[in-house]
Formats: C-alpha cells, sequence, structure tokens
C-alpha cells in the first residue's frame, strides 16, 4: 500500500483512476479475506466460507486486473514520456546541430575575413614596396586590418619609407650644396681669372696712356718749335682732358677741377665749330672745397653739343 501510495504521485489522471480502484480492490480483499479468515477459524460453516473465499478470490481477481491495467497505464504513461524525452533529445540534438553549424559558419566566415585582410595588407605591402624599388618614396599609410600584427607591420614599413625619404633628401641637400660649393669655387677661379685678366689690362691701359701722352708732348713741343700756338694750345686741352678723366675715374674732384675740364673741352669745340657757338662761364665762389665724382660736368656740355648744337646750322650757346 505504502508502494502504491509513492507511485500515486508520479501517475497521470488515468492511472490515479486505476490506482484508486486497485487501492480499493485491495481494502476490500484484506476485509474479505480476514472475514474467510476468521470463519474458518470458528467453523461458521463450509458454505459460508466457501462464499466469501469465492468472494475474496473475485476481488483478488479484479486486483490482478486492476494491477495489470495499472501497469499497462504505467507503461504508456511512461512510453510518453519516454517519447517526449526522445522527441526533446532529438530537438536539442538539432538545436545543438544547429548552433555547431552556424558557429562552424561564422569561424568560416571570420577566417576567410581574416585571410583576405592579410592577403589585401601582403598586396598592399607588396605594390607599396614596389613603388619604392622604382622610387617612389611618397607617404605611405596603410589601412588598419585590427590585426595587431599586420598593423605593427605596416606601421614598421611607413617609418622605414619616410626614414627613407629622409636620408634621400639628405643626401640630395647635401649633393646640392657640394654642387653649389663647387660652383662658388668655379665662379670664384673664374674671379680671379677675370681679376688677373683685368689686371693685366690695367697694366696695358697705364702703357697705352704714357704712349699717348708721351706723343702728344712730341707734337705739343714740334708746335711750340713750329710757333704753332693754337696746335700747341689744343694738345694741351687734349692732355689735360685725357689726364684728368684716367685719373678721376674712381675718385671725387672738386667743381674746380670739372670747370678747368669743361673749359679745355669748350677750347677743342670752339676750334671746331668756330662762330657757330658762344660759351660763356659764370662761377661765383670758393669751388675748390665742394665734391663732386670725376668727370660729371663735361659728359653733360658733351651731351649738349651732341644733341643740342651739332644738329643746328646756326649753332648756339
Amino acid at each position: 500500500m505504502n508502494n502504491l501510495i509513492l507511485l500515486e504521485g508520479k501517475s497521470d489522471l488515468h492511472s490515479k483512476y486505476i490506482l484508486r480502484d486497485l487501492q480499493n480492490s485491495l481494502r476490500s480483499y484484506k476485509t474479505s479475506g480476514d472475514a474467510t479468515i476468521e470463519i474458518s477459524s470458528k467453523q461458521g460453516g463450509i458454505d459460508l466460507y466457501y462464499e466469501h473465499y469465492i468472494f475474496t478470490k473475485e476481488i483478488f481477481s479484479y486486483s490482478n486486473t486492476f494491477l495489470t491495467q495499472l501497469s499497462e497505464s504505467y507503461l504508456s504513461y511512461n512510453n510518453e514520456i519516454y517519447n517526449k524525452l526522445k522527441e526533446k533529445e532529438k530537438t536539442i540534438y538539432k538545436v545543438l546541430l544547429f548552433y555547431i553549424i552556424t558557429a562552424l559558419i561564422i569561424s568560416i566566415l571570420y577566417t576567410l575575413f581574416f585571410l583576405k585582410n592579410i592577403l589585401e595588407k601582403l598586396h598592399e605591402l607588396v605594390e607599396a614596396s614596389k613603388k619604392v624599388s622604382y622610387g617612389d618614396f611618397s607617404f605611405y599609410e596603410g589601412k588598419k586590418t585590427f590585426i595587431y600584427e599586420l598593423d605593427i607591420l605596416s606601421e614598421a614599413f611607413s617609418t622605414m619609407i619616410h626614414d627613407i625619404k629622409k636620408h634621400i633628401n639628405f643626401i640630395e641637400e647635401k649633393a646640392e650644396l657640394e654642387m653649389k660649393l663647387r660652383n662658388e669655387e668655379m665662379n670664384l677661379l673664374k674671379y680671379q681669372n677675370a681679376l688677373k685678366q683685368s689686371k693685366l689690362k690695367v697694366l696695358q691701359s697705364q702703357i697705352n696712356p704714357h704712349f699717348l701722352f708721351n706723343t702728344l708732348n712730341c707734337i705739343n713741343q714740334t708746335a711750340i718749335r713750329e710757333n704753332a700756338l693754337q696746335t700747341e694750345s689744343l694738345i694741351t686741352s687734349v692732355s689735360g682732358i685725357l689726364r684728368y678723366s684716367l685719373r678721376m675715374m674712381d675718385r671725387n674732384a672738386s667743381i674746380e677741377e670739372e670747370v678747368t675740364v669743361v673749359k679745355q673741352y669748350m677750347f677743342i669745340q670752339q676750334l671746331r665749330f668756330g662762330d657757330r657757338i658762344k660759351f660763356n662761364l659764370n662761377v661765383r665762389g670758393d669751388l675748390s672745397k665742394v665734391l663732386v665724382p670725376g668727370m660729371t660736368l663735361q659728359p653733360f656740355v658733351e651731351n649738349a653739343f651732341i644733341h643740342g648744337i651739332e644738329p643746328k646750322e646756326e649753332g648756339g650757346l
């Protein structure tokens, strides 16, 4: 009976009904059996004993029937539970299989994505290396792949290109500076050569004026001996102008000296143009202390002759 009570908590509704009938039949069986035993012990008559015995046996038969039904009910119930558990097991297996397949697909996709990033980064580095081999050191900044090792490699490659470009620029600047120094040395040599040539020309120019002055002095002495006073004055004026122009080329002269040269120049032009020109000179004050660059006034007077008096037949003042 205690075992039947324990089974009652684990059965379904139909089994509970059968279990209840079985319990009732067992109680009846016990009651009828006790009554039959009591009748047998009191010797109450064979007919009454047989009647209770048959009744007890029928109750026992009912109990066996209920027990069989209960067993079948429990088997059916347990089979149903087993089938449900099996269905759940299949469902769990399907879900587990789904998760495994999903995880496998995700792993494959992630692996493909990972390989794609690696191949793209390697291709990018190869292309950048080709550019570097062709002399193109343009700024390289690789794409982020979120792969630590590749990003470190890309950053190191970018730093290497930057350092190489910086070193090449330094070499080019150094070569350019050396070229400039070499050009400056060449220019210095040219300047030194030109200076030597200019010194030689200065020496030559110093020789030629001396020869010219000596020649003019010789002509002047000849004019004096021949009593050609006008020729002597003309030669003296020309010599004075030439000597003054050479002496005052890079020096300052006083206004007084400039006026003297202008007088000598005008004397020559008066002999040349005769009555076509008239020359009046009006100088006031002390001009010996007023300095101007050498050969300042004479070119103005000469330009006045070239552009003002020479084109006119009537001359000028």
